[in-house]
C-alpha cells in the first residue's frame, strides 16, 4: 500500500445542473463541455478516456488541476446570488434561482469574476470567463450580461429553484472549500481578492460562524497552493 499513489480527476463544474426532490431528481441542463485535469495517472489520456466512457465525448483537458480551482465559478456565482437573497434562504421561500440572478446580482458575479480572472493570468494561467461559462453551460442562449443571460436560462426552463435552507451547498461548502482557498493563494502573492475577502466576512456575519475557518482540509489545500505556485514560477 505505502508503494501505491492515489488518482484523482478534477472537473471545472457537473456534468448536469440538478436538483433532488423528495422522490426524483430534477435535471436542468447537461452541460456540452467541461474542462478536466488529472493526477497520478501515468498517462493523463487514460483519465480523459474514462470520463468520455462514463460520461459522453464532453470533456477538455487542461494542463494543471490548479486551473481547475480557477475555473470553477459556482462558488463565485452562489456567494453573490446567496447575499442578494439570503432572507429568501432563509425563510426557506420558493424562488427561481436564476430569475432571481436579477441585475445587482448579475453585476456582483462580474466584479467577482474580474477578480478571478486576474488572480488566474497573475500565475500564468488563462481560464475562461462568466461570460463563455454561461455560453457553454446553457447551449443557444445570446450573449449579454450575467444577469441577461440567467434571465434567457429561466424563461427557456422555468423550475431550478434556490437553496430552502441555511445549510445549503452554496454557503456550507462553496465557501470555505471553494473560495476561501482562492483566497489564500491571492494573498500569498500579495494580490488580495478584496470583494471575495468582503463577501465572506458579510456572509459570516450574517450567519454568526466564522466561514474562514469552515475547512477541515485546509492544512493540505495550503500545501497544495504552495505546489501551484511552485509550478506558476
Amino acid at each position: 500500500m505505502a508503494n501505491r499513489q492515489a488518482k484523482s480527476i478534477s472537473w471545472s463544474t457537473t456534468v448536469a445542473t440538478a436538483q433532488r426532490k423528495t422522490n426524483d431528481i430534477r435535471i436542468g441542463t447537461i452541460r456540452d463541455t467541461i474542462d478536466m485535469a488529472s493526477a497520478g495517472f501515468d498517462d493523463p489520456a487514460k483519465a480523459l478516456e474514462l470520463c468520455k466512457t462514463l460520461f459522453g465525448d464532453r470533456f477538455r483537458m487542461v494542463a494543471h488541476p490548479a486551473m481547475i480551482g480557477f475555473s470553477n465559478l459556482n462558488p463565485p456565482i452562489h456567494l453573490a446570488n446567496s447575499l442578494a437573497n439570503l432572507t429568501r434562504i432563509e425563510r426557506g421561500e420558493d424562488w427561481e434561482n436564476y430569475q432571481c440572478i436579477t441585475p445587482v446580482v448579475g453585476r456582483m458575479i462580474e466584479q467577482l469574476d474580474l477578480e478571478r480572472t486576474a488572480l488566474a493570468k497573475c500565475l500564468g494561467y488563462e481560464v475562461r470567463d462568466v461570460f463563455a461559462h454561461y455560453l457553454m453551460t446553457f447551449p443557444g442562449i445570446v450573449p449579454g450580461s450575467v444577469s441577461e443571460m440567467a434571465q434567457q436560462v429561466y424563461a427557456r426552463a422555468p423550475g431550478t429553484k434556490g437553496p430552502i435552507s441555511l445549510d445549503t451547498r452554496y454557503i456550507t461548502e462553496d465557501v470555505p472549500f471553494g473560495l476561501v482557498p482562492l483566497c489564500a493563494l491571492a494573498r500569498r502573492i500579495g494580490k488580495p481578492l478584496t470583494l471575495h475577502e468582503a463577501g465572506i466576512q458579510v456572509l459570516s456575519a450574517y450567519l454568526g460562524r466564522d466561514l474562514w475557518e469552515g475547512n477541515n482540509m485546509m492544512h493540505q489545500v495550503l500545501m497544495e497552493l504552495d505546489a501551484v505556485l511552485d509550478h506558476a514560477a
